[in-house]
């Protein structure tokens, strides 16, 4: 799954106040001149471009590898659904639900099957 820019950009703003980099080590130490660092730490671009957010990211990394510092973690939190209120629901989404939740539950047996063989042929390698 792709991160989406704004997520980049939170990530960078908290990496840059947590780490003391500026604008002008961007400029630097990147190919983004200190004028475009600027304006997007800012704010001032709405929408700043993938390939540079990326490479900001890269030098912000590559800084906390120099300087013994804890690597960024980026991902983003996990989505989260809406309930549905299954009242509303037609009979035959109500099935197909239900055959869903029926498949993840076959998957599920399957895998525990799978390391049950698995386990006793162990067990039987080991004695």
């Amino acid at each position: 799954m792709d991160i989406s820019n704004h997520f980049l950009l939170k990530t960078i703003l908290k990496a840059c106040k947590e780490d003391g980099v500026t604008s002008y080590d961007i400029g630097q130490n990147t190919s983004i001149s200190n004028q475009a660092a600027y304006k997007i730490l800012k704010g001032i671009t709405q929408n700043p471009r993938r390939k540079n957010l990326l490479e900001i990211l890269n030098y912000l990394e590559e800084n906390r590898i120099r300087n013994k510092q804890r690597p960024l973690i980026v991902s983003e939190p996990p989505v989260e659904y809406e309930t549905v209120d299954e009242s509303n629901l037609s009979c035959e989404e109500k099935l197909i639900r239900r055959d869903n939740s029926i498949a993840s539950l076959n998957i599920a047996i399957e895998q525990l099957n799978n390391k049950i063989v698995t386990l006793k042929q162990f067990i039987k390698d080991s004695m």
